[in-house]
């Protein structure tokens, strides 16, 4: 699960300060 989690987490990351 922690390709999930790691995924989630970069994807709220970078929709957040700094979108793509």
């Amino acid at each position: 699960m922690e390709e999930l989690v790691s995924s989630l987490m970069g994807l709220s990351l970078n929709s957040g300060p700094n979108p793509p």
